[in-house]
């Protein structure tokens, strides 16, 4: 790759690598004797990733906290999740002492996606949920080669 590697994480049974600009999939086989390899195929130009404590596998997709907003990919494409709250994105990583802290999970139960963060410089700690809602709805949808399509309600902000 030609970044520097910020997280690794899996989408479909396909490895992902996400580095400081870009993004890129493990493409690749090896035969029983061990011959064949593997290279990496860029996947977005754009779709930097900021933690590697941001990435969170779910419902046939992986999400990460990018640069410059939200991102989700199948593996082959990616798409940015976050249109709708750009500006206050860039406030809160602009404003966070420690992008690092960024920590994304996926609640099964009630399909959520749900990162901390800290969006107030003065605070110790993560003070800041950002909740993004799946569903398989009517709506806009992100398009899954394996599940169908995932909709996604954006973002609930708690603080």
């Amino acid at each position: 790759v030609e970044d520097s590697i910020k997280g690794i994480g899996s989408v479909n049974s396909l490895p992902i690598v996400f580095c400081n600009r870009h993004c890129y999939r493990i493409a690749g086989i090896f035969d029983q004797f061990g011959r064949g390899g593997m290279n990496a195929v860029r996947i977005s130009d754009t779709a930097g990733c900021v933690s590697n404590l941001s990435i969170v596998s779910a419902e046939g997709q992986i999400f990460w906290a990018g640069t410059d907003g939200f991102y989700a990919s199948n593996g082959y494409n990616v798409q940015k999740i976050s249109d709708k709250i750009n500006p206050r994105y860039r406030s809160m990583i602009n404003e966070a002492t420690d992008v690092n802290r960024i920590v994304g999970n996926f609640v099964p139960v009630n399909r959520r996606v749900i990162w901390a963060l800290q969006a107030d410089e003065a605070s110790d700690d993560n003070d800041t949920l950002l909740v993004l809602e799946l569903s398989r709805s009517k709506g806009n949808s992100i398009s899954s080669g394996v599940s169908g399509s995932i909709n996604i309600n954006l973002f609930v902000s708690m603080r």
